[in-house]
């Protein structure tokens, strides 16, 4: 039993040495606030302690400000439990790919004192569970790094890396210019498109679940652009078509996915939240619920009322349109006119706007019933 735990120790100490060096280097980034920093050092000298997490971490720091995973987000890009995960999960990979420990003991080793946890996250991760990713043929590419690549989770210069080992394993993809090295660099490096794919993954992860659930799962993720609120917008539309309840329940987490991104967006975020303001409206539109809707609909205008330097007059164009839409369902169709005219004129410098084709349509529809329809009551 002795050389069974002096043999995990070698292992771990082995494997944990590319984790400690992202610690390290993430300890010297220039500006770095100081509850993130400290948050850090704490990681790197308690790193694979079973008892380890951020609440524990917070006590022992004596750190009572919940700003600082607003922080370790922005500046690190995702949350501190994430940025553990990861540290743990990248040891245990490379534990299972040097070692004939068997996967319950790497688990332990690296800090899961339940292996149906490790077992959960590490499949989740990789794509695999622990046992296939190690009996199957060796890959000369670490795969559970490109599983991270395409969630997000790995720092410009270590994409670049590994971008690099890609071209010495397959030199054919670094010859194929204009081709499949282009959009691949894209991706990995310039961080183009892998927040969309992360959202997505989000998304599908998260759909059966309890409400309440939801709503933990989508603040705890730091998006550095709109993706996941854009995404969560388009499915609150979408399913509000055959689920009225669950499309209000949608747009509520796209409003929420917004907290905590103060830091990332600025003074945009209140363009943003009243867009957010907006889209609820519009699903309790769709759910018939007007008196709601005109409610979200102040909420919107609050928002939109906050003192910034420069306001997104394509998102107004949104809002416009959407209370144009409210408007023709109460059959108040001189109001909608009104403001689908004003969200056409805002609009009018994009030729190809989705906003402005719908505006149109709309405008189009009220305008015929005008003559003929009364106001409801």
């Amino acid at each position: 039993m002795e050389g069974l735990r002096d043999q995990a120790e070698d292992a771990l100490r082995r494997a944990a040495t590319p984790a400690y060096e992202r610690i390290r280097r993430d300890l010297e980034i220039e500006g770095l606030p100081d509850p993130v920093r400290r948050f850090l050092a704490y990681y790197r000298e308690h790193l694979f302690d079973p008892d380890l997490n951020v609440s524990a971490a917070r006590r022992e720091l004596e750190i009572r400000d919940n700003s600082v995973s607003t922080e370790f987000g922005s500046w690190l890009g995702c949350t501190p439990s994430h940025y553990l995960r990861q540290r743990r999960l990248e040891t245990a990979a490379r534990m299972l790919a040097e070692t004939d420990l068997e996967e319950q003991r790497i688990g332990r080793a690296v800090g899961f004192n339940r292996y149906e946890t490790f077992y959960k996250l590490y499949k989740s991760w990789t794509g695999m569970a622990p046992s296939r990713d190690r009996d199957d043929p060796a890959s000369p590419l670490d795969l559970p790094s490109w599983h991270r690549v395409f969630r997000g989770e790995l720092a410009p210069e270590e994409a670049e890396q590994l971008l690099a080992e890609l071209h010495r394993v397959y030199p054919e993809a670094a010859a194929a210019a204009g081709g499949v090295d282009v959009p691949l660099q894209k991706t990995v490096v310039d961080g183009a498109e892998y927040e969309r794919y992360h959202a997505e993954h989000l998304w599908e992860g998260i759909r059966g679940l309890a409400f309440e659930d939801q709503q933990r799962q989508v603040r705890g993720y730091l998006f550095q652009s709109t993706v996941l609120f854009d995404l969560l917008r388009e499915k609150s539309r979408e399913v509000g078509h055959r689920d009225r309840t669950l499309g209000i329940r949608i747009a509520e987490l796209a409003l929420g996915s917004l907290d905590g991104h103060e830091a990332v967006f600025g003074d945009k975020i209140h363009d943003l939240r009243a867009l957010g303001w907006a889209w609820l409206a519009d699903a309790r539109r769709l759910a018939g619920d007007f008196e709601g809707a005109e409610a979200d609909f102040a909420q919107s205008d609050q928002q939109w009322a906050a003192v910034r330097a420069t306001k997104n007059l394509e998102a107004l164009a949104t809002i416009q349109l959407l209370k144009g839409e409210l408007r023709v369902a109460q059959r108040r169709y001189p109001e909608a006119l009104e403001l689908l005219n004003e969200s056409l004129r805002l609009s009018r410098l994009d030729a190809d706007s989705e906003v402005r084709a719908h505006a149109l349509v709309r405008r189009a529809s009220a305008g015929q019933n005008l003559d003929t329809a009364k106001p409801l009551d």
